[in-house]
């Protein structure tokens, strides 16, 4: 039998998940790209479009 743990969500959501959510959201919100990146501090396009996933 498998015994259940429960944690605060903090204690398992990494900063990089904040991080790569805050972006994804933000550019949902229609925040440019360009505000974002300074924001997260990505400093090139290309590392930074990795990074998010935007949704239809």
């Amino acid at each position: 039998m498998k015994e259940a743990k429960i944690f605060p969500k903090h204690e398992v959501i990494s900063v990089h998940t904040g991080r790569k959510t805050f972006a994804t959201l933000s550019l949902e919100k229609g925040i440019p790209a360009e505000t974002v990146m300074k924001i997260t501090r990505h400093s090139d396009y290309k590392s930074f479009q990795r990074y998010i996933k935007v949704t239809e």
